[in-house]
């Protein structure tokens, strides 16, 4: 976040809001599927990106391996709230990756970007 154009920031905040409703949604499914309430999830250390366009990359290919997923948990659902919760949250994912796609193309990052590895 720190890299990013001041211009970036409501972008990028707004998806990281986002994923925090995703984060509750998921949390709701599972309680209301299992009974049970999840334990916190343990802090995981952020490694920074080497640059601001790698980290762009980066964000792009987890929105799309999260749509992948959640796919397949939607194709289980057979609640009709959970399946409206889960479309919420893929739909989201979608915005994700076109918002992400712009960032991407307005910084130019496809000549500053190597092949990804």
């Amino acid at each position: 976040m720190k890299m990013a154009p001041a211009e970036d920031r409501k972008i990028i905040k707004g998806i990281m809001a986002d994923e925090k409703k995703h984060g509750q949604l998921l949390r709701t499914i599972y309680c209301e599927m299992t009974g049970h309430t999840l334990p916190a999830a343990p802090q995981k250390e952020v490694k920074p990106p080497k640059s601001y366009c790698d980290g762009i990359q980066d964000a792009l290919y987890d929105e799309w391996k999260a749509m992948e997923k959640y796919r397949k948990i939607l194709y289980a659902m057979q609640s009709r709230r959970h399946i409206n919760m889960l479309t919420e949250i893929i739909t989201d994912e979608m915005k994700h990756a076109d918002k992400l796609t712009y960032l991407y193309t307005r910084n130019e990052c496809w000549e500053k970007c190597g092949p990804r590895k």
